[in-house]
């Protein structure tokens, strides 16, 4: 049986691997968007004519010591907003990058590999934790948006923009009178049905809360930051709403995860067994870190994340 278990595991790494959204920083980095970490890889060589008993000892001191060097400049191309890098906060902020420093040097070695003198080094260091409480302290702070205020308003054309790959779109229709009637017509048919459902399968329907959440966002041109934003189409930011903000900075987690795969995102164990899929329309303005899903979607996010459903429950979003 447990050989069985290794071998669908093994089978399934390459489906897992496709699945994760993961970005190139630096030289040698990658920053891991699914699982929130960045890792880099060292390498070093022993002294030319030195000790051989100590020249894979002295090879692999090197190796750590680029390795750490390449960790602090990928980690240092990891996108805070779409205008803006760690590396901006780092300048700015001198207790920033004293975070930033020391997670390099405490690091976790996933790999180090000596041959013939020679010496190959991988570290790792999470984005979540100190990292992401020191830099979103300082992006909150500093011009976010606030939360439930009002956008600026959304030109028409906005309306006919493809939307993303779940196919909900706020208008599909080629004037804006045909737009409105076909709104007219969903409303009234909602209505309808709330009419016809019994208040008690309601109630049976809200005992069901949902563990996580997912918004598929495939193809916009949404790119994965420490601080996302969801807005709906003409109102203010969904999530991270106050509370939520105030979570994410106490406990040092991710506002979003990312990924590649709807279901490889429905299994992941950030959302847990029951997470609600939401679809995501577009952008917002110019930014590309910030999201746009439906007028209907953002109601009932709001009603949850009236009932703190944020505070415990995982986000993950996925991309092209």
């Amino acid at each position: 049986m447990n050989r069985l278990l290794i071998l669908l595991w093994v089978l399934a790494l390459p489906v897992v691997a496709q699945s994760e959204f993961k970005e190139f920083s630096g030289a040698v980095g990658v920053i891991n968007w699914s699982n929130g970490t960045v890792s880099a890889e060292g390498n070093g060589v022993g002294p030319e004519g030195g000790n051989p008993k100590t020249a894979g000892l002295l090879a692999c001191r090197a190796a750590m010591a680029d390795a750490q060097r390449n960790l602090l400049e990928a980690s240092q191309g990891v996108r805070v907003t779409s205008e803006t890098l760690v590396k901006d906060f780092v300048v700015a902020s001198d207790e920033i990058r004293v975070t930033v420093e020391g997670l390099v040097k405490g690091a976790t070695m996933l790999e180090r590999k000596e041959d013939d003198g020679l010496c190959r080094v991988v570290l790792r260091m999470p984005l979540n934790g100190e990292m992401s409480k020191a830099v979103l302290q300082s992006a909150y702070n500093d011009g976010a948006p606030t939360v439930g205020a009002a956008t600026p308003k959304i030109s028409l054309l906005d309306w006919f923009i493809p939307t993303a790959h779940a196919n909900e779109s706020a208008s599909g229709m080629d004037t804006w009178t045909s737009a409105y009637t076909s709104l007219s017509e969903r409303l009234a048919a909602i209505e309808k049905r709330l009419e016809i459902i019994p208040d008690s399968t309601l109630i049976r329907q809200s005992d069901v809360q949902p563990t996580g959440l997912i918004i598929d966002a495939r193809g916009s041109n949404f790119i994965p930051s420490l601080s996302p934003n969801i807005r709906q189409v003409k109102g203010g930011v969904v999530y991270p709403n106050k509370r939520a903000r105030g979570s994410i900075l106490d406990d040092g987690k991710m506002v979003a995860l990312f990924a590649r795969n709807v279901d490889f995102a429905m299994a992941h164990p950030k959302v847990g067994g029951r997470p609600l899929l939401v679809k995501g329309l577009r952008t917002w303005g110019k930014t590309r870190t910030e999201l746009v899903i439906s007028k209907e979607s953002a109601e009932k996010l709001t009603q949850m994340a009236s009932n703190d459903f944020f505070i415990n429950a995982g986000v993950i979003i996925v991309l092209d």
